[in-house]
């Protein structure tokens, strides 16, 4: 399969993977005075946003290259830590954002503060793009144990995204990761009950 051409052919995949990219470069750019404060060994866990937005591109990539089909064995563990990293830090960043609003508003221009709480969104609802070829396993427990793993790290050792205020293992800001973190995985777990199985939202050309 020549993946150049088709994913010329195929505009939204293409759009997809290209925005995510993008992405994905500037929320390591965001993260960069964070990165240079804290300690590099905790490096890979703190770019959560643009951590999830590339594990989507690989997704898309890797499902592409299988002709749309559902994972199976890594594949499906990639499909699913896409999609409750997307879930989770979407919801998540649009909660902080809202919560903490007069402290981003004041490090950030307006223009940076909307287009965080819009992109945020936006990665919350692409996430649902994965979820149709994620396979019913027990191989779903995988991305919650990581991500649940992720947090209990952000918030014993104060690694998360910079608030205004320490968050700590017990506070409603760890809550809500917490809870974000659940939910998706039930919406994995109970994806074929809800009948979205047979839902194709992306599909071979």
């Amino acid at each position: 399969m020549d993946i150049k051409n088709s994913l010329i052919e195929h505009r939204v995949l293409s759009a997809l993977i290209y925005v995510n990219i993008i992405g994905t470069l500037f929320g390591i750019y965001y993260y960069v005075p964070q990165l240079i404060s804290t300690e590099a060994f905790f490096w890979p866990l703190i770019p959560d946003s643009p951590t999830a937005t590339f594990l989507f591109v690989l997704s898309l990539i890797v499902l592409f290259r299988n002709d749309f089909e559902k994972g199976r064995g890594l594949k499906n563990i990639l499909y699913s830590l896409a999609f409750v990293g997307n879930v989770k830090y979407g919801l998540w960043t649009v909660y902080v954002l809202l919560e903490f609003m007069p402290h981003f508003t004041s490090v950030n221009s307006s223009l940076m503060y909307f287009f965080l709480l819009i992109s945020h969104i936006g990665m919350f609802l692409q996430a649902f793009l994965i979820l149709p070829y994620i396979d019913y396993s027990r191989g779903l427990i995988v991305a919650p144990a990581i991500y649940l793993f992720n947090d209990i790290i952000d918030y014993a050792f104060q690694i998360h995204t910079s608030l205004p205020e320490a968050q700590y293992l017990g506070s409603k800001v760890a809550f809500v990761a917490y809870g974000l973190t659940i939910s998706s995985f039930i919406m994995m777990w109970f994806k074929n009950r809800l009948g979205l199985s047979s839902i194709r939202l992306l599909e071979k050309n």
